[in-house]
């Protein structure tokens, strides 16, 4: 039976060894990492890191996104509450002034 590493390191388009990769078993991916000489297994590691510096950093901007987002929501939040309590005010002075008026 022909190992998981050497199927995978037969295949020429690197297209091809990611669609095997993401298809493997959980056996087949510790066969795989297991039989990884140091060379690779080193290159293996230092993408990892890179992709987990990606993905920080996406998750960074998201949250960053986010929150910039909340500040948008709260201001207009703000804004409307604002023109809500200066109508309120604005009705009760002219109730108030229109009250007076009519008793004289």
């Amino acid at each position: 039976m022909k190992s998981f590493l050497r199927e995978v390191n037969e295949m020429d388009e690197p297209w091809r060894k990611l669609e095997r990769l993401k298809k493997a078993t959980d056996e087949e991916l510790y066969e795989f990492l297991i039989e990884l000489d140091d060379p690779e297994f080193h290159k293996l590691k230092v993408y990892r890191d890179r992709v987990k510096e990606i993905l920080d950093e996406r998750k960074h901007r998201q949250a960053k996104e986010a929150k910039v987002e909340d500040h948008r929501i709260g201001a207009r939040t703000l804004h409307w509450t604002v023109w809500v309590a200066l109508l309120t005010a604005a009705g009760i002075l002219i109730g108030i002034l229109l009250s007076l008026l009519l008793r004289h």
